[in-house]
């Protein structure tokens, strides 16, 4: 059986999906959304540097991970809701004293999974 031909006609017809997760880079202005998947810990690199985590989410163009920041991990990481869906922006960075600067975004939430509409039975 020939694989690579059966795959290249299922990705014709629409039926072949990515199932590993993409890094998605946030630039500034371009949102990330998509369906809150949870989020993994990746342990500090250095002694004395925080935690962070990398977040899982799917989009439209498939599975997604990211980092936001470990000023959004401390304040935020644990409030996610997972199966909701998230608009993440980041809007630029802030300077805040000497060479430091803090990453901003704006992250929005809307319930979910959001369900297709339902087909509207026929009046009779």
């Amino acid at each position: 059986m020939d694989y690579e031909k059966q795959f290249e006609d299922a990705e014709k017809e629409g039926k072949a999906e990515r199932v590993t997760a993409m890094r998605f880079v946030f630039k500034e202005n371009e949102p990330l959304v998509g369906m809150y998947l949870g989020r993994d810990l990746i342990a500090a690199q250095k002694k004395g540097m925080a935690d962070s985590y990398s977040y899982r989410f799917d989009t439209k163009d498939g599975p997604v991970t990211c980092f936001i920041s470990s000023a959004y991990d401390k304040a935020h990481g644990e409030a996610m809701i997972e199966g909701a869906i998230y608009k993440i922006t980041f809007k630029g960075k802030q300077k805040i004293s000497g060479d430091r600067t803090f990453k901003i975004f704006d992250v929005r939430r809307a319930p979910g999974p959001l369900e297709p509409p339902e087909a509207e039975e026929d009046a009779e």
